[in-house]
């Protein structure tokens, strides 16, 4: 189960760096001149010659979940490979530790006053608010990502490869 909201992993595309960087610049509005002739599949802006840069998944309306997917890109033997950190924006991730902060509180305080008082239909409340958070960052953090994953995928005729896992 995703319970974080971040992401890291890798992408295997055949192309060289130049072509990858011109291939994604193509699909993104872009401050830059060049952007966006394309397909149009995400938002950043892309260096001129830079192996760095930062995306995000185009996105109908406000989205505080929506993932910033920090990249770089470097060679391989064949093509290259694109790295890929996604995160969501720094602001929703305090919020949410302040949210799951407090419910982690009221949680024990609610099952002992239940235990104690016997349950009523206002505890449900904070059952109610736990699906609630892990609801909201299921649905407007992970999708973007999946979608964002196909996008890469379709775009750069890459395959996704996950990142080892730090022990």
């Amino acid at each position: 189960m995703r319970l974080r909201n971040r992401d890291h992993f890798l992408l295997d595309t055949p192309y060289d760096c130049q072509t990858v960087l011109g291939t994604l610049r193509a699909c993104t509005v872009t401050r830059q001149a060049g952007g966006g002739r394309g397909e149009v599949c995400f938002d950043g802006d892309i260096p001129f010659g830079g192996s760095e840069f930062e995306l995000r998944p185009l996105c109908t309306g406000r989205n505080s979940w929506i993932p910033v997917l920090r990249c770089a890109i470097a060679p391989a033997e064949i093509g290259s490979v694109l790295t890929v950190d996604a995160r969501c924006l720094r602001f929703t991730r305090v919020f949410m530790a302040v949210w799951y902060g407090f419910l982690a509180l009221f949680t024990p305080a609610t099952l002992l006053e239940g235990l104690v008082n016997g349950f009523s239909w206002p505890m449900l409340a904070v059952p109610a608010m736990w699906a609630w958070g892990f609801g909201l960052s299921h649905v407007c953090f992970w999708r973007p990502i999946d979608r964002a994953r196909r996008d890469l995928c379709r775009v750069l005729n890459g395959e996704i490869r996950e990142a080892q896992k730090d022990t």
